[in-house]
């Protein structure tokens, strides 16, 4: 308890027991009054003198008691605005914890917010980099898988004038290369060969010595490339890296060439398909900042 609301409190006990001291100390002074007048034989005879002699007795009592009446009722009021002003000053109190604890909070939010952005970036970090690891490497075994592929009869109004044509692989094409520098070496042999093939062997047909193992090549690199390259801009520096945007670039110039059996749909791949791409996903970032990687 504050010491104010306790000295008010000390104070309205004291005025208590002061009247309560006054009043029995009236009472034994009217008992005493009352046995001289008996004991003088000055006893009033008639009920009105009585009347006025208890009349008379009590009335200062009644006046000190209503007295010590107002004064603890305004005692009891100062009590109650002391009271008063200590809870508000409590409401205060708990107003500023409040506000304190509602900012931790928003400060926890906001940690919240961004760790958990931090996470999302990482974890989709890890999904486009194990994305990306797991198309290059698709790419490379089937490459290491099918070297015979590129055997192709170059033909000429239905005379088989190569047997193998300029694509095709040595057997030790792939020995001791990373899956990047199997995609790299088998672009840049493409490169060449279509340099070879365009020179050497005008108005022919490519016709594949197996064509299935060749669909399952350019199946792989159709899906995983263009799979790549939707991914964020920060990836295309490594598929170029790669240089599988240039194999498939090369695939694409040579397909039109290629004479696939009924039983395999052409894939149709299309020359500048990755660069085309990358620049509608620049626009898209270009439009929607917010979005950028």
């Amino acid at each position: 308890m504050p010491d104010d609301v306790r000295e008010q409190t000390n104070t309205s006990d004291l005025v208590l027991h002061r009247t309560k001291v006054i009043t029995i100390l009236w009472l034994v002074g009217v008992i005493i009054i009352v046995l001289w007048c008996i004991a003088a034989d000055k006893i009033p005879d008639k009920l009105n003198e009585w009347g006025d002699f208890a009349a008379g007795a009590f009335s200062p009592i009644a006046f000190v008691w209503f007295i010590t009446a107002v004064i603890m009722q305004s005692y009891e009021l100062r009590q109650q605005r002391l009271e008063l002003k200590l809870t508000r000053r409590e409401f205060e109190l708990n107003r500023h914890v409040l506000e304190a604890q509602t900012k931790e909070a928003e400060r926890q939010v906001d940690l919240l917010e961004v760790q958990t952005t931090a996470l999302r970036s990482t974890f989709e970090k890890a999904q486009n980099d194990a994305a990306f690891d797991a198309g290059v490497d698709f790419v490379s075994s089937r490459l290491r898988q099918y070297p015979n592929a590129w055997a192709f009869g170059v033909w000429r109004k239905g005379t088989e004038i190569h047997t193998r044509g300029p694509f095709a692989l040595t057997s030790n094409f792939y020995d001791d290369l990373t899956n990047s520098m199997v995609i790299s070496k088998t672009a840049r042999h493409l490169r060449g060969a279509r340099r070879t093939y365009f020179n050497e062997y005008e108005q022919t047909i490519l016709r594949p010595k197996y064509p299935h193992d060749l669909a399952r090549i350019f199946d792989s690199v159709k899906d995983s490339t263009l799979r790549l390259a939707k991914l964020p801009e920060e990836y295309w520096l490594r598929l170029r890296i790669a240089e599988l945007d240039d194999l498939y670039h090369y695939m694409a110039s040579i397909e039109q060439y290629i004479e696939w059996p009924t039983e395999i749909e052409p894939f149709k791949l299309r020359e500048g398909e990755v660069y085309g791409e990358w620049e509608k996903q620049a626009k898209g970032n270009l439009q929607n900042p917010a979005q950028n990687p």
